[in-house]
């Protein structure tokens, strides 16, 4: 039985990267084709209105998915906290697909790309909720078919777009998209989801949801991050928004492994022995550090010429950001795995905390913006990162000294 338990527990750790790489890649593809397709302006708008799904995304998975995998359920229930989560993430979708509808009509720039965003972005969400009750249940291969699906229909479809000569546009693109990622979704829901029965959605109306302390603090660092960088676009241009999303594009790969860390790292962090977690833990962010130093310098040795084809017009304007994104993402490496380990000991203690470094991130931006424009503005923030990053290792050796450590806590 214990062998078993540790041939599934190793294929669900092996589908689980397999399909972090297949959400990489899609967002990968999509990215370098939109940048090669558009020229600069036009994929800063693009680039604005994928990072509002980001937000949005991010959201649903701090709301929904950490509730998920992280809860103590029986199975019979997390496969009903599961198809809840679905739920809530349609019903919230339509929601704010009516809003960004709405709020599209009176901006001209990005009108059509927000417009092909909402027709789809209620099923985008669900497909991401999906995700996340796959892994909770063990059933990662349909994670890994809903997004290799997604990939699949991606790959085939910007060829025969540019063996057509189809011209492209920010809204196109998204549209393409979109689509991809909703039918890559239709096609999975019916395993989780039961439309016989209606989920009870009640756990998201309590005011104690611990969900909502985690999109708190969602919103207060990522997706305020995030927004800042919307908030440069519009202080600067959209071509300010597009270079900062194509680097942030080359560096898609590791953002995503430090997602699936914060995401798929805790039921891996219950199966190690216990007098081994911090050592887990340890290799665990010397890993995520090593990789982010390696892929930046790679990136600082790439000709012109390779990055253009890659990126197209928008390289050189992504690579007056490396520096300050190169380290930003350092950062972000070890403050991912510490606040892993703060939401396994103490989940209720990292809203106050990222709250409280959150504070820091608007001056950050104000004054790197003030200093050195849109360069500096993102230094900035990267500034904020460091000091997030220090308070939250803190934090866990704090803990950690006072025997709280990932040693004592139960399997």
């Amino acid at each position: 039985m214990k062998s078993s338990r540790f041939q599934t527990g190793r294929t669900q750790a092996v589908l689980s990267i397999a399909d972090q790489v297949l959400s990489s890649l899609t967002n990968l593809v999509v990215g370098i084709f939109a940048a090669r397709a558009l020229g600069v302006a036009d994929f800063g708008a693009f680039s604005s209105v994928f990072i509002l799904y980001t937000i949005l995304v991010g959201g649903v998975a701090a709301t929904v998915g950490q509730v998920v995998v992280l809860g103590d359920y029986g199975d019979r229930e997390l496969v009903e906290r599961a198809r809840e989560g679905i739920a809530f993430s349609l019903i919230l979708g339509v929601s704010c697909a009516v809003v960004i509808a709405v709020a599209a009509v009176g901006i001209d720039s990005v009108r059509g790309p927000l417009l092909a965003l909402a027709a789809f972005l209620p099923l985008l969400l669900a497909q991401d909720s999906l995700r996340y009750g796959a892994s909770a249940l063990q059933r990662m291969e349909i994670s890994v078919l809903s997004d290799g699906l997604w990939l699949v229909l991606l790959v085939a479809t910007f060829p025969i777009l540019s063996v057509l000569d189809v011209s492209i546009s920010p809204a196109s693109a998204i549209f393409v998209w979109g689509a991809a990622g909703a039918f890559s979704g239709l096609v999975c829901y019916p395993i989780l989801w039961s439309f016989t029965s209606r989920p009870d959605l009640s756990a998201f109306r309590r005011r104690d949801f611990l969900g909502y302390r985690f999109i708190g603090e969602y919103v207060a660092v990522r997706a305020a991050s995030q927004g800042f960088i919307l908030l440069l676009g519009a202080l600067t241009g959209l071509a300010a928004t597009g270079s900062v999303r194509g680097i942030a594009t080359l560096y898609g790969p590791l953002a995503v492994a430090m997602a699936a860390a914060a995401s798929f790292g805790a039921p891996l962090m219950r199966r190690v022995p216990p007098h081994r977690r911090d050592l887990f833990l340890i290799l665990l962010t010397t890993l995520l550090v090593g990789v982010c130093a390696l892929f930046s310098v790679a990136l600082a040795l790439t000709p012109t010429a390779a990055g253009d084809a890659v990126l197209g017009d928008s390289w050189s304007g992504a690579m007056d950001f490396l520096p300050a994104m190169a380290t930003q993402v350092v950062f972000a490496a070890v403050t991912t795995t510490s606040y892993l380990a703060l939401r396994l000991v103490a989940p209720r203690s990292t809203l106050p905390i990222r709250l409280w470094t959150a504070a820091v991130v608007p001056p950050a931006f104000f004054v790197g913006y003030a200093t050195g424009g849109a360069v500096g503005a993102l230094w900035g923030l990267t500034c904020a990162s460091a000091v997030q990053a220090a308070v939250g290792s803190a934090r866990y050796l704090q803990l950690r000294a006072r025997g709280t450590g990932l040693a004592h806590l139960d399997g």
